[in-house]
């Protein structure tokens, strides 16, 4: 192999990926449940068929955390950093949008009483979004 990843990389991968599974569980599973989580008065707002949408998209998103948790176990098996490089380079542009999402949603809120919910997700992404970088450019500049 040419260039192996180091012991805190796997470790670093596989926690994101079980964060991942654990949220994709939610988003895929239980949309409604995570709705009522994220805000429980916004179940209110919709009718049958928008809230029928609204899950469509909720899971939507739960197939992209559920492909990154499936792809940094993959990367953990690939065990070479060339490889699973442009990953990497996606996953970190991944979540940068997703954080500018994050700020755009606590900016300008649909509703107040989702706000902690939305604080709360941008903290997990930043702390991803650390550790993807962190771990990125170490490895790059090794």
């Amino acid at each position: 192999m040419g260039n192996e990843l180091p012991k805190w990389m796997k470790i670093a991968l596989f926690c994101i990926s079980v964060l991942c599974f654990i949220t994709a569980f939610f988003l895929l599973i239980i949309p409604e449940i995570y709705i009522e989580l994220s805000d429980a008065t916004l179940l209110s707002y919709f009718n049958s068929n928008s809230l029928i949408a609204l899950t469509y998209y909720i899971r939507a998103d739960g197939i992209v955390v559920l492909s990154f948790g499936i792809f940094s176990l993959v990367a953990i098996k690939v065990n070479d950093f060339e490889k699973i490089k442009m990953y990497l380079e996606f996953a970190i542009f991944w979540v940068n949008l997703a954080i500018c999402l994050n700020i755009y949603g606590i900016v300008f809120p649909a509703t107040i009483s989702g706000m902690q919910t939305l604080i709360m997700n941008l903290a997990i992404k930043v702390v991803i979004d650390v550790v993807y970088l962190y771990y990125y450019l170490k490895q790059v500049r090794a």
